[in-house]
């Protein structure tokens, strides 16, 4: 929706039942995203260095992957997901995405209106009624409008793929160095 676009990359949908992968999971890469996760259908578990699995939350919020995570689904998968723009994160977390960096983070710590989202979740008929009631959410979350340059600076960042100059990136932001 376009009151979203500032906020959100992209939303995305998984739902079907396990192919056998024989317990081990598949692996999922880091691409430097944050992302909110909703699992309305059966549980996904992270498997840990060492043997270990976890069972992950019903809702969780996935910082910044620092390595690849290991997830394996027990059961029918039903997961609704929100992909956060870079420079938007923060307008939705209300804290310093460094403090989340590599964590998977029970959402229902953070949010406590993400159950009800989860079991309306569930109860969708379509995918675009599930894309809704993420809309939704996040609508009635008011997020504060993010910082104009601080958008333009990671776009610019994104677009050069790291490579642009900290004067090329205080410049298209309109700041200087120093507030850059």
């Amino acid at each position: 929706p376009p009151n979203l676009t500032t906020l959100v990359e992209r939303f995305w949908l998984l739902q079907g039942a396990a192919q056998s992968t024989g317990g081990s999971g598949d692996a999922v890469i880091p691409d430097g995203r944050v992302e909110v996760i909703f699992h309305y259908g059966g549980a996904f578990w992270r498997h840990c260095a060492g043997g270990d699995a976890v069972k992950q939350p019903v809702s969780l919020l996935v910082g910044q992957m620092i390595e690849p995570v290991v997830l394996a689904p027990d059961g029918p998968a039903g997961v609704a997901a929100i992909r956060l723009r870079p420079a938007a994160a923060r307008s939705l977390l209300g804290f310093s995405l460094h403090e989340v960096s590599g964590c998977f983070l029970d959402l229902d710590l953070i949010f406590p209106s993400v159950r009800r989202l989860c079991e309306r979740l569930a109860g969708a008929s379509s995918d675009v009624a599930k894309i809704r009631a993420l809309s939704d959410w996040l609508t009635a979350m008011a997020c504060p409008p993010q910082r104009r340059h601080v958008e333009a600076g990671v776009t610019t960042s994104l677009e050069s793929g790291g490579r642009a100059s900290i004067d090329s990136i205080a410049a298209r932001a309109g700041t200087s160095l120093r507030q850059l």
